[in-house]
């Protein structure tokens, strides 16, 4: 599968980062750095199903994969 490169600073679907994998429903975004309400830091990364956060692009195109794969109805 190929991941297309998406870009706009005011649209946080359209990352330079974000792994949209082409042809599938599997996509992880990437996010910046924030405090939620609660007061909990977020590091800057991509977003992995449940909330954590990981730089490692591998890990992220490994999930969207995942993501697609569940998405068929093969779970």
């Amino acid at each position: 599968m190929e991941a297309t490169i998406e870009h706009s600073e005011a649209n946080p679907f359209k990352h330079q980062k974000n792994i949209i994998l082409v042809g599938t429903k599997g996509r992880i975004l990437w996010a910046k750095a924030c405090t939620c309400t609660a007061g909990i830091h977020h590091p800057e990364g991509y977003v992995l199903p449940g909330g954590e956060r990981t730089q490692n692009r591998a890990r992220a195109e490994f999930a969207a994969s995942t993501i697609d794969y569940l998405s068929q109805g093969a779970a």
